[in-house]
């Protein structure tokens, strides 16, 4: 996957948090600008660029920053890295990177992780609700399966 124009890329997930282990790949997420010409016409840019191997997930400036904006964790963990983490680091990139308190807003940041961690338990419970139903489908008329 050839991606042009970037702005910043760094090693994310488990890798830039010391949590890999020998069978981890290593994460990579970006953000890259279309230059301008390029945003006029019939045929938009594609806003995101992802590849499998090695796992990269893009971003275009624009899309990066509703991204931000909206809080998203993904998205903004490329402007927070260490330094020794960025593997592209040009001057715009700096400039995002000297912004970033600036997409924050504590209300969507709360948002964004109470929805994830909502929708974690969620599926949580309903993984317990199927787990109890094949339990207790095999049981006797009137007993109760624990």
């Amino acid at each position: 996957m050839n991606v042009p124009h970037i702005l910043l890329s760094g090693i994310v997930g488990s890798t830039a948090y010391g949590l890999a282990h020998a069978g981890s790949d290593v994460d990579r997420l970006g953000v890259f600008a279309v230059p301008t010409q390029k945003l006029h016409g019939l045929h938009p840019p594609k806003e995101s660029l992802v590849g499998t191997d090695p796992d990269r997930t893009f971003h275009e400036a624009a899309k990066w920053c509703r991204l931000a904006l909206g809080g998203n964790p993904s998205a903004t963990e490329v402007v927070w890295l260490a330094d020794e983490l960025y593997e592209v680091r040009t001057p715009l990139g700096d400039e995002l990177i000297g912004i970033r308190a600036s997409f924050l807003s504590a209300r969507r940041v709360r948002a964004a992780y109470l929805g994830y961690a909502t929708q974690q338990v969620r599926r949580l419970e309903s993984k317990g609700d199927r787990t109890r139903r094949r339990t207790c489908a095999g049981a006797p008329p009137n007993t109760h399966a624990i």
